[in-house]
């Protein structure tokens, strides 16, 4: 790691063994709301390209002022060690949690999930069977039984394994961020298969006896069923699926994003990215219904709330979208599209002011945010026009 932390040190001007995403990382894993999984510090902004951006911005407010990169990463250390002081039981009870992630064999996906790309590869399908996490964990823990006499030899392979899961868990579990045990793993079930006919020969039945109930009982840990492989590829549908709406491949995005619902009806997510695409393509009925399910399974999205707003809006339902873009600032007071298109909306309403004082908000918070200066200009100029006497020019619809 020392490279690495030179290199920090002569680009960055700190000394960072990695990143100084640490402590927000640390935050993700370690908090009240945490459950193993990785989740963004703002909700509904789960894009990497937001991960560092957001980790700062909610810094600095805090701290109100500039950070230091060190400092940034100081401030959400200190918040997750103050969740494990003050909430002991919470957190061990969420650090056994992640020891069962860690060991379980379904792969926790992040953006695409094995799973589904199984769907097109045969080889990958019969060594999701065959091979898999499941496994070669319990074959490895044979290796470790039969092995164990010469361990004063191997002892740095058993430490390994140990370590290196301790490091995953005490942050969150990714099955890329685990993967690395997995060569170590290998080398035990190689060693628990190629001398599992000699342990059978010259140990006794009461060790044998022993040693296969650890086994099996390492297989029934394992393989334990935790999360949903539909969840996995629920997610990874919506967001194949939501590229491909970016990219303004229409067809083949409702096509991925209808599968994501279908495997998961209780996705949120799912439900989000296919009512957004439905309302971009002017089928707003269909939208809105997607939207109001993705709202009652996650009312607390300020993503959500904020479409939600924008497709009634459409349908002139001005209250109502305006509510709910209040609703997504009070859930994210950095969202810069909410207070966007709630000044916008106060425009079509006649309130010049507050609507000018949102939009410059909005593009305070994200100045390169598409529309948003030509909105806050319209308004500006609107504003001027009123307070010349001059008639007002209508405003387009949000």
């Amino acid at each position: 790691m020392a490279p690495v932390a030179v290199r920090n040190k002569i680009v960055g001007g700190e000394l960072h063994l990695t990143t100084f995403n640490v402590g927000a990382n640390l935050f993700i894993g370690n908090n009240p709301e945490a459950d193993g999984l990785p989740r963004p510090l703002r909700a509904g902004r789960d894009n990497f390209r937001f991960e560092r951006l957001d980790a700062i911005q909610i810094a600095e407010i805090a701290r109100g002022r500039k950070l230091a990169p060190s400092e940034v990463s100081a401030y959400w250390t200190d918040r997750a060690l103050e969740y494990m002081r003050s909430q002991p039981i919470d957190w061990l009870r969420l650090m056994a949690r992640k020891s069962f992630l860690v060991w379980n064999a379904t792969e926790v996906a992040d953006t695409e999930d094995q799973y589904s790309y199984a769907d097109w590869s045969w080889p990958l399908r019969l060594s999701g069977y065959v091979l898999h996490f499941g496994v070669i964990a319990p074959l490895a823990l044979l290796g470790v039984w039969i092995t164990w006499p010469d361990r004063r030899r191997l002892w740095l392979f058993y430490v390994m394994p140990i370590t290196y899961m301790a490091s995953v868990v005490l942050f969150f579990v990714f099955a890329r961020y685990r993967y690395p045990v997995v060569p170590v793993l290998v080398l035990f079930a190689g060693a628990g298969l190629a001398g599992f006919p000699r342990f059978v020969r010259e140990k006794g039945r009461g060790r044998q006896a022993t040693c296969f109930a650890a086994v099996l009982i390492a297989a029934v840990f394992t393989n334990w069923p935790t999360l949903s492989r539909s969840w996995l590829r629920a997610g990874t549908h919506a967001n194949i699926g939501a590229a491909l709406d970016m990219e303004g491949k229409t067809g083949q995005a409702l096509r991925y994003l209808e599968k994501s619902v279908q495997l998961d009806p209780e996705s949120a997510k799912a439900h989000y990215y296919l009512g957004t695409a439905l309302q971009r393509r002017g089928r707003t009925d269909e939208a809105i219904r997607h939207l109001r399910r993705a709202l009652l399974l996650a009312p607390n999205d300020p993503r959500i709330q904020n479409n939600y707003g924008v497709a009634v809006a459409s349908l002139g339902r001005f209250e109502m979208a305006g509510a709910h873009f209040q609703r997504a600032i009070a859930l994210d007071s950095l969202f810069a599209e909410a207070y966007v298109n709630l000044g916008n909306l106060r425009r079509l309403q006649g309130d010049l002011g507050q609507a000018v004082e949102l939009l410059e908000r909005g593009v305070e918070i994200d100045p390169e945010l598409p529309g948003a200066r030509v909105k806050l200009d319209d308004a500006l100029r609107e504003l001027e026009r009123h307070r010349l006497g001059q008639p007002p020019v209508q405003p387009t619809n949000p």
